[in-house]
């Protein structure tokens, strides 16, 4: 795990599918939805603007919880013809950031790391804590790379980035 640090990310567009999800089906979900999702990339030719995420509430409950996969996009397209996906914009935010290394299945510490460090040297806004899969299937799990962004009211006490 990298040591916690503050980022300022910009807006974004993206293409969205949004799922109700019980957490053991997450990991299912998104391979259906990233499946769609870059179906819309190449049918509207739209130019893919970072890695792949996905937006999750900051508490996951059992009985299941609303989450986004995400393909940020470089500007706005068309969807007319494409079902089950939509374009959103991802606000700019100040995040405070935790980067995983590992399986997704151990993804859980890094969340805990995370939420201990702004529970003590933040305030938490009240919106999605984003992913951004910066290294992922088809690679294996343990070189897999996952950055997690949990906004924070901006500016706080920041630490030292990796």
């Amino acid at each position: 795990h990298t040591p916690v640090h503050l980022r300022e990310v910009p807006a974004q567009h993206a293409l969205a599918r949004r799922g109700r999800v019980s957490e053991v089906d997450f990991g299912s979900f998104l391979e259906a939805a990233y499946e769609a999702l870059f179906a819309a990339v190449a049918r509207t030719g739209a130019q893919v603007a970072d890695a792949p995420g996905g937006l999750y509430p900051q508490e996951v409950d059992d009985d299941g919880e609303d989450i986004v996969a995400v393909v940020p996009i470089v500007v706005p397209v068309d969807l007319a013809g494409v079902h089950d996906v939509q374009l959103i914009e991802l606000p700019a935010l100040t995040v405070a950031v935790a980067s995983h290394h590992g399986p997704y299945t151990t993804v859980g510490e890094t969340y805990r790391q995370l939420g201990r460090w702004v529970a003590t040297h933040a305030t938490s806004l009240d919106l999605p804590v984003r992913e951004r899969y910066l290294v992922g299937p088809p690679e294996p799990a343990d070189r897999f790379l996952t950055e997690i962004h949990w906004p924070v009211e901006g500016p706080v006490h920041q630490e030292t980035p990796p």
